[in-house]
């Protein structure tokens, strides 16, 4: 599983599932429970993104993969800033 796998489409996914409007009741419901359920929806994924790159003829090391939402991918990000 690589990619882009954190942002807007994995909140709004999440906030329609919670039926959550405003940042006000993202926060009410708790931002630490929002991102946890946030991670959980991208990983539901995981399945057919293996399908897709399949199809696609995508060569990736599905078990050395990284991804856009792992604190290590993110960190690396920071430091080469």
């Amino acid at each position: 599983f690589e990619g882009d796998c954190h942002g807007l489409p994995v909140e709004r996914e999440v906030e329609k599932m919670l039926g959550l409007h405003t940042l006000a009741e993202v926060e009410a419901f708790g931002a630490s429970k929002f991102n946890n359920l946030c991670e959980e929806s991208v990983w539901g994924f995981e399945g057919e993104w293996e399908k897709v790159t399949k199809r696609m003829g995508f060569w990736l090391d599905m078990k050395k993969r990284y991804a856009t939402l792992d604190q290590e991918y993110m960190e690396s990000e920071w430091w080469a800033l």
